[in-house]
């Protein structure tokens, strides 16, 4: 049998193909699963309005345990710093509210379904890192 090319190249990937599945049989095989913390982090709709041309929502953050705001405050440091460097989010706020005791995050985005389908998806994704970052639930309502 003569060796070319074009013989070689499909060998090489058929032994490629075989190799890493039985690798990744292996590692499947390992994996398990980390439970999860003790704490829930609640994500709720409030409200929205027209602000400057954008469509501005407002998000009340809330966490079970009670008691400290740790977790609402994890919160906005991952909204601040993971998330909004990547998404159409503009000017994002997150605050204590004193009167209600609670934390709020404030998103604008563009007005209209792409917006709200981008202001879904990006709030999605920070509560997506969130929940990477500290294995805590997280229940929301957008």
């Amino acid at each position: 049998m003569k060796l070319t090319l074009f013989t070689l190249i499909p060998q090489a990937l058929f032994a490629f193909s075989n190799a890493a599945a039985v690798e990744l049989d292996n590692a499947a095989a390992e994996v398990t699963l980390e439970p999860r913390a003790p704490c829930t982090l609640y994500a709720w709709w409030k409200t929205n309005w027209n602000e400057a041309g954008l469509r501005r929502y407002r998000v009340q953050i809330g966490q079970d345990p009670g008691g400290s705001n740790e977790y609402s405050e994890r919160f906005c440091d991952v909204l601040y710093h993971r998330c909004y460097s990547w998404s159409p989010i503009a000017n994002p706020q997150c605050f204590w509210d004193t009167n209600d005791r609670t934390y709020y995050a404030d998103l604008s985005f563009a007005e209209g379904p792409a917006g709200h389908s981008s202001y879904v998806d990006s709030f999605q994704h920070c509560l997506n890192n969130f929940r990477a970052e500290t294995a805590c639930d997280v229940n929301s309502n957008l």
